[in-house]
């Protein structure tokens, strides 16, 4: 009895072709447009210009049978379609580019000892390429990366005062205090929830959950922390024409902030923002584009108020 096949991308063929025996009962790549170009006349210089146009006529995945042969020969004919990527495997799913920048730690052994990287990155393959551009930087050791995790939709704050970042493979002394008492600050993953009340009835209030990658010496502080950075944010906001209609009630509200739990996670070094954005420039550019800077704490994009939804794709 002969053993089914495997399907992998090992074993997968895939070509481009427009010869109709070639890419029968095989599935589509990708979606399959037509493109044509279309010609104005443009009112402001009188000149004519061409546009490119397209429309999508077969999705991903789709199996080519008689009648989507039938239907790619017609737009191979007209010259809508000049070739056609096809598979022997069915593939509909497609891999999401990963939520806006959020919080990332990753674990690497460097010569037999586990060093853990917080950053902020896109998604893991991301954050596996910024670690692994960084330890190529400032070690000198063998090292190969075991974990990580992702703190999606955590608002990242991290006090550049306070920051412990390891450089060379040297770690930074502790934080000391005005009476040179030495403070040890970590990380903690916080799930909070922000009571805000309504400027127009004081009965009123509206409660949110948030989480936060907060870096401080307490649990005490990471509510200081918090709170400050609520804050500024609504400070920050105030007058902004883009927030929706909650949102400018918030900003001359009252708020109070539960810490519901507040977990500590371990960190040898951060990969600095101005790293990270190497790897994400059009995140930079954005938030240079804000009439206002962001509370000077935080660093993460879209925060409280968020200008879009992140992706529902994990």
């Amino acid at each position: 009895m002969e053993t089914p096949k495997v399907q992998t991308r090992k074993n997968e063929n895939i070509i481009t072709t427009i010869v109709p025996e070639e890419m029968y009962q095989k599935y589509l790549v990708e979606n399959l447009y037509r493109t044509w170009k279309e010609r104005f006349l443009d009112e402001d210089t009188g000149e004519v210009v061409d546009v490119e146009r397209k429309e999508i006529i077969l999705e991903r995945g789709t199996f080519i049978g008689e009648d989507q042969l039938a239907i790619i020969n017609f737009h191979t004919q007209t010259g809508d379609i000049d070739g056609v990527k096809v598979s022997d495997q069915k593939r509909l799913a497609t891999l999401s580019p990963g939520w806006n920048l959020s919080p990332w730690c990753v674990t690497a052994k460097i010569y037999e000892k586990g060093h853990n990287f917080i950053l902020l990155a896109r998604n893991i393959f991301q954050a596996l390429e910024i670690v692994t551009d960084y330890v190529e930087l400032h070690y000198d050791k063998s090292f190969y990366i075991t974990t990580a995790r992702g703190f999606k939709n955590h608002i990242f704050l991290q006090d550049d005062t306070v920051r412990m970042v390891e450089e060379d493979g040297k770690e930074k002394p502790e934080n000391e205090t005005e009476e040179g008492k030495k403070d040890v600050y970590v990380f903690y993953s916080v799930d909070a929830d922000v009571k805000f009340g309504c400027k127009f009835h004081k009965d009123d209030s509206e409660e949110r959950n948030y989480h936060f990658l907060v870096y401080a010496k307490d649990v005490e502080d990471v509510k200081s922390r918090i709170e400050k950075y609520i804050g500024d944010t609504i400070r920050e906001n105030k007058g902004y024409g883009d927030l929706g209609f909650f949102e400018q009630i918030l900003i001359e509200s009252d708020f109070e902030v539960t810490l519901k739990t507040a977990t500590t996670v371990n960190c040898s070094a951060v990969i600095c923002r101005e790293f990270t954005m190497q790897y994400n420039p059009e995140a930079g550019e954005k938030k240079e584009e804000k009439p206002k800077e962001a509370p000077a704490e935080a660093s993460q994009d879209g925060g409280l108020f968020p200008e879009e939804e992140s992706p529902k794709n994990e």
